[in-house]
């Protein structure tokens, strides 16, 4: 028996040599009339259609990063010992960043900022707290007075996250280059040009995100508080890989290949040449071009589970001039599934410096802060937010922020969101929150805009 399924793991390899060497070779000797499109092989199916040539294989949404990385000719000639490709890098950095992006995906969007909304004062007088008129807290931010001793604020939130891109590129149309430079004569065939390849990959990441919160004053200056998110994932990824051919000098390639000419992508189909200046321009028919059994990866999934909690401390010190200053301590703890992107997988420490200034009817905040992650200093980064509040009325308060994300290490991504919102006291201490979190940039991962919802209801014991 061990023979017997030895000689199958290795006739699977041999066929998948088989038909990646026939597509490379096809591109300077078969017209591309002859393309066929590309059959997606679902990732529980893998071990099944490859056998253990793809072993382990992890039925999750990082299971699908791992193989659809693997499943590119230039990773699968290597480890078939085709002598053309080895040595050569099989990781794909800018596929990494996405993952990576994918992964920590939670970790980056704001959450509720814990701080109570009506900040209430104790009156000597009348002994007893009474409201203190001012705009009410920031939404994702925070400002510096903490909530007052014995005072509990309960709150929930809902985030909808719809990523609709990854850098510059939509969701349904992403490019990434695997390799290049390998010359056609190491491969036997006497053409100008080398080989380089193109992994095309196509996803739709949707997240609900439910929020529930508790802050309580211990001291007239210290809160404490935990926030536990409850995940709510639905992800479709595809990917599959194409050689091309990049011509190094002015000869022609016969019609119907697909040639990279310096930072020019020339797709010549029947006699027909068209341009694509970078990856951006191409598309998932033009993988098809070229004459090959294209097989790649799918996955499908949808998860929902407890997310990573985060435990939070707060603490005022008080005015500085006319400036409120003060300090939180968040820790995130990995109590979500990393594989299905419920949570990071790791402990990040979460120091952040407050200042802020109020009047009746208006206040301003600043908060900087570093975000560690005990694991990987790759994920490592610096975050601020700056921004605004204005008491329109008694009952409702006019909010913006502006946030900003710089990773210092790692895959150096620096993202940037503004966020308008409102919120409303229509009855005693209840307050409703509505904001939209709308990205400035394109690095990463990104929404197009992420719309957010909270209530908060506060308990004076």
């Amino acid at each position: 028996m061990v023979g017997t399924s030895t000689r199958y793991v290795r006739a699977k390899a041999l066929g998948v040599v088989s038909w990646l060497m026939a597509g490379a070779l096809a591109l300077v000797v078969v017209p591309s009339a002859h393309a066929q499109k590309t059959q997606y092989v679902p990732l529980d199916q893998i071990q099944q259609q490859f056998g253990n040539f793809f072993d382990p294989v992890n039925k999750s949404i990082t299971g699908f990063f791992s193989v659809a990385e693997r499943f590119t000719g230039t990773a699968l000639l290597q480890r078939a010992g085709v002598p053309a490709f080895q040595g050569l890098s099989t990781n794909i950095p800018e596929f990494q960043t996405f993952a990576n992006e994918a992964q920590g995906s939670l970790d980056g969007v704001p959450i509720p900022s814990g701080s109570i909304s009506v900040l209430y004062a104790f009156d000597p007088k009348l002994e007893v707290f009474t409201p203190v008129e001012r705009p009410m807290a920031p939404a994702i931010s925070q400002n510096a007075p903490t909530n007052g001793r014995n005072m509990l604020t309960l709150g929930f939130s809902y985030s909808y996250l719809d990523y609709t891109h990854f850098n510059n590129f939509d969701n349904d149309n992403v490019f990434f280059s695997v390799s290049r430079g390998i010359p056609f004569s190491t491969l036997g065939v006497n053409v100008p040009a080398d080989l380089v390849e193109v992994m095309y990959f196509n996803f739709k990441l949707r997240q609900q995100f439910y929020g529930f919160s508790a802050q309580y004053g211990v001291l007239d200056n210290l809160d404490v508080g935990v926030f536990i998110p409850i995940v709510q994932t639905d992800f479709t990824g595809k990917a599959v890989s194409n050689f091309f051919a990049q011509v190094t000098d002015n000869t022609p390639l016969p019609d119907g290949q697909v040639a990279f000419k310096g930072n020019f992508l020339e797709l010549k189909n029947d006699g027909q040449l068209h341009l694509f200046r970078n990856l951006h321009n191409l598309r998932e028919k033009d993988i098809d071009e070229v004459f090959a059994p294209h097989q790649g990866v799918s996955f499908k999934t949808s998860d929902t589970g407890i997310g990573d909690m985060i435990l939070r401390a707060k603490y005022y010190y008080g005015l500085i001039g006319p400036a409120e200053v003060g300090g939180q301590l968040a820790m995130s703890l990995p109590t979500g599934d990393e594989d299905n992107l419920e949570g990071v997988g790791s402990v990040r420490l979460d120091p952040r410096l407050v200042a802020s200034v109020a009047n009746t009817l208006m206040a301003a905040h600043v908060n900087v802060g570093f975000h560690a992650d005990t694991d990987n200093s790759d994920l490592d980064r610096f975050d601020y937010s700056v921004g605004g509040e204005y008491r329109a009325t008694g009952w409702m308060t006019v909010l913006v922020d502006q946030v900003g994300r710089y990773q210092v290490q790692g895959d150096d991504i620096h993202k940037f969101e503004i966020v308008p919102g409102i919120k409303l006291n229509p009855y005693k201490d209840l307050v409703l929150g509505f904001n939209a979190i709308v990205p400035l940039n394109r690095e990463g991962l990104t929404t197009d805009w992420t719309p957010n919802g909270t209530a908060e209801v506060s308990y004076h014991f």
